[in-house]
């Protein structure tokens, strides 16, 4: 899978090397038929917006409206997509259960 960031003009300075390093979402969304979806993206509002509005994932075109109820941010690729995976990997009582963990790590 290629991933086509964008690149801007960089800042000198460590700081910096974070700032324009693209970061890589783990993200969850709970479609409209209640069935979960796990996927990767450097671009998390845009993807949301594209699965929306149909023209995200072929599983999530017919199940809109779709909202993220889980994400998690990694700093390179092949760490995000081997987390996506064991998500994916996951049965439908252990992604609830993740989701819960999530939600109260949250209001602590």
């Amino acid at each position: 899978m290629s991933w086509p960031w964008r690149t801007a003009a960089a800042p000198s300075g460590i700081d910096a090397e974070i700032e324009t390093t693209p970061h890589f979402h783990v993200f969850m969304v709970r479609c409209a038929d209640g069935s979960l979806f796990t996927g990767v993206t450097f671009e998390l509002d845009d993807t949301l917006l594209k699965i929306n509005s149909g023209r995200g994932p072929q599983y999530t075109r017919t199940r809109c409206p779709a909202f993220l109820v889980y994400s998690e941010e990694f700093m390179n690729v092949s760490d995000a997509e081997r987390r996506a995976e064991s998500i994916r990997q996951l049965g439908r009582r252990d992604k609830e259960g993740l989701l819960s963990e999530s939600s109260l790590a949250v209001l602590e």
